[in-house]
């Protein structure tokens, strides 16, 4: 009996984990490193009739002092995500699921001269994509800095984003499988050469 509870207690736990949490649909505030600048993602219209993923969204920029800088239309993701830059002049949302033909990283500023860069663009291969109960998890970590984005991927592979060059490139020139196969050819070697002196 006790062996059935701590299954399931077990169970329990692992579901929690691996569930996917819905989108909260709420406004939400996000502020620079710097502190220097903050983002209001809210609703532009007064229509409490509509679900929240029907109504109009805005993005609006301020300095600390409340100064509005810049405000645009906006389409959030339903999750409280996004990245102010110290500059005040991009916000980033680098998504948490993965989907190959959807937008992986969203970089949006005050001219609407947006940069996306798809899911597939990180060629990761489907085996390191971890599933969750209804979607796929991409990267390991991210890091945002001067005007910059780091991000490391489940295969180990390193991107940098130059958000104002609009740039997507390799960081680390060693591919995760080059790296595999190399192991595996050593211990190929070894393993023939160890064969070889016992006879």
């Amino acid at each position: 009996m006790k062996r059935i509870l701590f299954l399931a207690i077990l169970f329990f736990n692992f579901t929690l984990v691996f569930a996917d949490e819905p989108p909260s649909w709420q406004p939400y505030k996000k502020v620079s490193d710097n502190s220097e600048f903050f983002a209001w993602v809210n609703y532009a219209d007064n229509d409490t009739i509509k679900d929240p993923w029907e109504r109009k969204w805005q993005l609006s920029v301020f300095k600390k002092d409340s100064t509005l800088l810049w405000k645009r239309d906006f389409k959030p993701t339903g999750y409280n995500d996004g990245y102010l830059t110290n500059n005040g002049k991009n916000f980033v949302i680098i998504e948490f699921w993965y989907y190959p033909k959807g937008n992986a990283v969203s970089i949006f500023n005050e001219n609407s001269n947006d940069f996306f860069i798809k899911g597939e663009e990180f060629k990761i291969p489907d085996m390191f994509l971890k599933e969750t109960v209804s979607h796929k998890l991409w990267k390991e970590n991210y890091e945002v800095k001067d005007n910059q984005i780091f991000i490391e991927t489940l295969d180990k592979t390193k991107w940098k984003i130059d958000i104002d060059k609009k740039t997507l490139e390799k960081e680390n020139s060693i591919n995760f499988y080059l790296l595999i196969i190399s192991w595996l050819i050593v211990i190929l070697i070894v393993s023939f050469i160890l064969i070889k002196r016992k006879k």
